[in-house]
């Protein structure tokens, strides 16, 4: 019976990678066919619904001149470090196939996840055959299975505006691979360089953290290559100089980011510092044990009487210890490659430099790969040096494992229908989040139900006092009551903390309806100023315009409006001044 089993593995060895690649596709649509056919959820609304340059492919030039943000309509407007013009492009794409279906959007992220899957296989099968470890397709196969099914990438698919995890990952991929492949052939390949400098140039201008594909050629190469580093260096010198042409000096976008008002987005050093042994014990925990999962994840640890601090880090330290034990035990060079792919990746969002949130589960995406890179080596050493019930057994408990978190993923998918039922779910798991609070108020107040909106709003302000996007949802709701005064009162205290697009449409429309067309002139022509690219200023300015008889300037305005976005109400008004 052993024989006849062992046998089968060596057989399964032999198999062409289309096998896998089958596999890899058809469990890949199994487990995520239910995200094929969710809503728009969460920034989705302001990243693709309400996003009116996505619908024009002729506006893709602008997503590498400016930050690529939306928000409220003003998609080049909100200045930070938010420069993803790729994953814009991507969206423009979308739209010019789908238009605003949703299931266009979500199947492009599914098929997305299992080819990075598919490049997760073949990176890792390569690596292996390099050692010339024995059951190295098997164990790449196992580790790029879990991959493809693990609950904690659920978000990164299920969310269209996380479509750029996706994509920097793919990319970084491509790059590692062709960096492996340029390295193994004898002569120079303009070609496979050529591969890897777009590929990291792509990488980066899908998300800010796509220098991590900059980090993992070199060191690969270093460790592997020597000889190859050089020229590799200058490839990726290269394309991190395009890069930032783009970014500093075309878009003259600072490396500084315009945080969201969150707790750690603006605690100071010492107390994101205590939140780190927090912070990467989610994110183990996530990897080892999915069940609760959730979204607007941000606590914050301010002092060391904290057991989120004191605890967590000892079991951090406990964890830490054992694993370099295991590591020496395996005295692979490999392993080290994967332990600093999973470091490095996973450093980039412990807010050592301050994010918006505390832990996302989109985050761990990329460093997930690293991680399981480790696992598969020990996966090969199981599978070559035990006996035949051991290998049985871990083979057995990886089926287990499989199995659970295929259904976790597919029960989280439905979690993600839409906002109401997301927010709603999570919000049971977070209830002190403010943003998950508001969130749900919105949901709420789509829903029909202004009522609890209101309450969830009032509920997000108490926690948030400062939070610029929950004083202007309430704002709105005051606003719809008719009690003005207080709607502007807090739209103003709004713009006066973070100016937004949205603020200053919201209190535009409380000017329109209370003031004289020349007041509202005046401030409107501050407004468009600081928002030239928001379809509703520039209706609202046109609006005013007309109604002081000044109708070339209204004229002019409205046409923008128009070309911004081509809605029946933008139309008719333009038509109305042309008469």
């Amino acid at each position: 019976m052993s024989k006849s089993i062992l046998s089968l593995i060596e057989k399964v060895e032999e198999a062409i990678p289309l096998y896998h690649i089958t596999f890899f596709v058809f469990v890949g649509f199994m487990v995520y066919f239910r995200v094929l056919f969710n809503n728009f959820v969460w920034d989705d609304m302001d990243q693709v619904l309400n996003n009116p340059l996505i619908q024009h492919l002729s506006n893709i030039p602008y997503f590498f001149t400016a930050s690529t943000f939306s928000t409220g309509g003003a998609v080049l407007s909100l200045a930070g470090a938010y420069y993803r013009p790729l994953m814009t492009v991507v969206f423009s794409f979308n739209h010019a196939l789908w238009g605003l279906n949703p299931f266009g959007f979500h199947l492009f992220d599914v098929i997305l996840h299992i080819a990075n899957t598919i490049f997760v296989f073949l990176l890792l099968k390569r690596l292996f055959s390099f050692h010339k470890f024995k059951f190295s397709q098997t164990a790449a196969f196992i580790a790029s299975s879990l991959y493809l099914v693990h609950p904690v990438n659920v978000e990164s698919v299920a969310y269209i505006s996380a479509t750029s995890e996706l994509l920097y990952t793919f990319f970084a991929l491509v790059a590692i691979y062709t960096a492996l492949t340029f390295c193994l052939r004898k002569e120079i390949s303009i070609i496979h360089l050529s591969v890897i400098f777009l590929s990291i140039l792509a990488s980066l201008f899908s998300k800010e953290s796509g220098i991590i594909s900059v980090l993992l050629v070199l060191i690969v190469s270093f460790i592997y290559f020597r000889d190859k580093f050089r020229i590799l260096f200058l490839v990726c010198l290269s394309s991190l100089g395009v890069y930032s042409i783009f970014r500093f000096a075309i878009a003259k976008l600072s490396a500084n980011q315009q945080l969201w008002p969150m707790p750690i987005a603006h605690a100071t050093l010492a107390e994101r510092l205590l939140t780190l042994p927090y912070e990467l014990f989610s994110y183990l925990r996530l990897i080892f044990f999915p069940k609760d999962l959730h979204i607007s994840q941000a606590d914050l640890v301010t002092n060391v009487s904290d057991h989120r601090f004191y605890l967590l880090l000892a079991i951090i330290l406990i964890f830490a210890v054992a694993s370099g034990i295991f590591m020496i035990r395996m005295k692979e060079k490999l392993s080290i490659f994967f332990l600093l792919w999973f470091l490095i990746s996973l450093g980039l969002v412990l807010n050592i430099v301050p994010l918006y949130y505390t832990v996302e589960e989109r985050w761990v995406y990329f460093p997930l790969i690293g991680f399981l890179g480790i696992i598969s080596i020990f996966i090969i050493k199981v599978l070559s040096q035990s006996n035949f019930f051991q290998k049985i057994f871990m083979l057995g408990v990886i089926s287990i494992f499989f199995v659970l978190f295929s259904l976790r993923t597919m029960a989280r998918t439905a979690d993600w229908q839409d906002a109401l039922t997301l927010f709603g779910r999570d919000i049971k798991l977070s209830a002190t989040s403010a943003e998950l609070h508001n969130n749900y108020g919105v949901a709420l107040y789509k829903s029909g139900d202004r009522l609890r909106a209101k309450e969830e709003f009032a509920t997000a302000l108490n926690l948030a006092p400062d939070n610029f996007s929950m004083l202007n949802n309430l704002g709105s709701i005051y606003a719809e009551e008719g009690n003005y005064d207080e709607a502007k009162n807090l739209y103003i205290k709004s713009i006066k903390i973070s100016p937004t697009a949205t603020a200053y449409e919201n209190l535009a429309q409380i000017y329109l309806l209370t003031q004289k067309p020349n007041d509202t002139l005046e401030f409107l022509k501050e407004a468009i100023v600081a928002f030239p690219n928001s379809p509703n200023l520039n209706k609202f300015i046109a609006l005013s315009l007309f109604a002081v008889n000044a109708t070339e300037e209204a004229k002019m305005y409205a046409q923008k409006s128009v070309m911004l976005n081509s809605s029946t109400e933008n139309i008719n008004l333009l038509q109305q001044i042309l008469k």
